[in-house]
């Protein structure tokens, strides 16, 4: 099975979850959480034992966190930590920022792409031109 997952993010719960902020509701708080798990759930499930998976990861996690939560990319350790979870065989990573050069992915991968991060997960960056043999 060949599988896409373009312009995404993980979800995540958009309600003030801080008890001592005056706008916390702890029963909106709550549901968003299960909102946010449940489309995780739902990404995951479609996601489910591919083959290949081509998964939309612009950033690192720090970038991520930083400064482009709700951007619509995942960054590189969701994506591969979801490519896990799911059984996912072999994943590639692409929609690199513009800003990063080829020399840059190179780092990334050299950090990102060790066994105790991929698992039984074969995790490569895609290039310009690649051909991948399903």
């Amino acid at each position: 099975m060949f599988c896409t997952a373009y312009d995404t993010e993980p979800f995540r719960n958009i309600f003030c979850t801080n008890p001592d902020d005056p706008e916390y509701d702890e029963v909106v708080a709550s549901e968003g959480q299960i909102v946010a798990d449940e489309q995780n759930q739902i990404i995951e499930q479609f996601i489910a034992g591919a083959d290949l998976l081509i998964y939309d990861t612009q950033y690192t996690k720090t970038e991520y966190e930083k400064s482009r939560i709700g951007w619509g990319h995942s960054s590189h350790e969701d994506g591969v930590a979801a490519a896990r979870r799911a059984g996912v065989k072999s994943l590639a990573l692409f929609h690199h920022d513009p800003a990063r050069t080829d020399a840059q992915i190179d780092e990334v991968a050299q950090r990102l792409l060790i066994p105790e991060n991929t698992g039984d997960v074969k995790v490569f960056f895609a290039r310009e031109a690649m051909e991948i043999e399903l």
